[in-house]
């Protein structure tokens, strides 16, 4: 019974993506793309909890108060991702694969940590990175305005 009701909340959240974070747009290196903003401590909790897929281009950007390490866990995350940490000046100082838990009833989650301090983190599909040739030292950049007044003051345009 408690399953049931864990992967109900799970696909409910899932759905309410749109309604719970906003979206910015952004260029990293000569590719454009969407991300939802988790830029306080419940969006950050959140992430992409429960979330069975993304549109290819789309991803979710994680915004902090101050550079310093960060640490993600894949707990209740159903899809394989890649993950970039960005420094305060927006360019990129570690990416990472990250692979969900084997099981929603798993004690063993795994956990990926930034190489060194980072502002920003950004989670993609698996393997977007990669087919972007994003590099350390790659720049990201707010296209426009967004509706957070945290990315909008910390982020390069």
């Amino acid at each position: 019974m408690a399953r049931i009701l864990i992967l109900l909340i799970g696909v409910a959240f899932a759905r309410d993506l749109d309604k719970l974070f906003d979206k910015a747009d952004f260029k990293l290196g000569s590719s454009k793309f969407t991300a939802y903003v988790a830029d306080d401590e419940a969006k950050r909790e959140r992430g992409l909890m429960f979330v069975e897929n993304m549109p290819a281009d789309v991803g979710m950007l994680f915004v902090f108060d101050e550079e310093r390490p960060l640490g993600f866990w894949m707990k209740n995350t159903l899809i394989p991702l890649q993950i970039a940490f960005f420094n305060r000046a927006g360019k990129v100082v570690d990416i990472q694969e990250m692979e969900p838990a084997k099981s929603s009833m798993s004690r063993e989650v795994p956990t990926y940590h930034s190489k060194s301090d980072a502002r920003y983190a950004l989670e993609m599909n698996a393997g977007w990175f990669t087919r972007h040739k994003v590099r350390n030292g790659d720049t990201l950049k707010l296209s426009g305005k967004s509706k957070s007044a945290l990315l909008n003051k910390s982020l390069p345009k």
